[in-house]
């Protein structure tokens, strides 16, 4: 069956083993350019789809899935599909799954991003699961930049916190998209003043000779 570096189709050539040129004009084939444009061969060609819309009638028969003598079956080479991310995302570029789809919500799990955790890089992980404190909120301006049929592009806000609840947030990812993850003006302003506005106090309840005692707190 079709790996990973293969289309979602099988194409039969009925007789192809009878036709010299077919083989040539098969390793000819230019990217992206349907197999059926072949049929100036005289051979009868024969798509089997193997990644199908549910509740969709297949579209072909159950002779045709069987193979006669002298048939050639071809399956096309691919490229991966790809989408990239960068901003608070670790940068880089990554490979679309083949066979099921990939929402935003996943494609952020995917390359290891930060998800309703505060901001805490996994891959600085030394043991606590917990920032020290109130915690950083957990960045969630999420942009999908997607490239139109016209040689344009668009740029898609997507909240992740509102996409863990609603579902309608959560689009699918698509090959070429490019995902930048920032904060939002709240979130940035409360990480500044979590950071940068810190006091510490320093309490001496009981101060005798033989007895000391002291607090420290520290905020935010």
């Amino acid at each position: 069956m079709p790996g990973l570096d293969a289309y979602d189709g099988i194409y039969i050539f009925r007789g192809g083993q009878a036709n010299p040129a077919l083989q040539h004009r098969l390793e000819a084939l230019a990217p992206n350019q349907d197999p059926s444009s072949l049929v100036d061969l005289n051979v009868d060609v024969v798509h089997i789809p193997t990644r199908w819309p549910p509740g969709k009638p297949l579209p072909f028969q159950p002779d045709d899935v069987v193979l006669q003598p002298g048939d050639v079956v071809f399956l096309e080479a691919r490229t991966f599909d790809l989408f990239y991310a960068g901003g608070l995302l670790p940068s880089g570029e990554y490979v679309l799954p083949r066979d099921y789809d990939l929402d935003v919500i996943e494609a952020v799990s995917r390359v290891q991003g930060t998800l309703l955790n505060g901001a805490f890089g996994g891959n600085n992980f030394t043991g606590e699961l917990l920032n020290p404190g109130l915690g950083n909120p957990s960045p969630s301006a999420l942009t999908v930049v997607r490239r139109t049929a016209n040689g344009g592009q668009v740029a898609i806000s997507v909240d992740l916190n509102r996409a863990m609840r609603d579902p309608r947030e959560r689009i699918l990812v698509q090959p070429g998209d490019v995902l930048i993850l920032q904060e939002m003006a709240g979130e940035a302003t409360a990480r500044y003043f979590s950071e940068v506005l810190n006091s510490t106090i320093f309490w001496r309840f009981i101060n005798r000779g033989d007895v000391t005692g002291a607090a420290t707190l520290s905020t935010p």
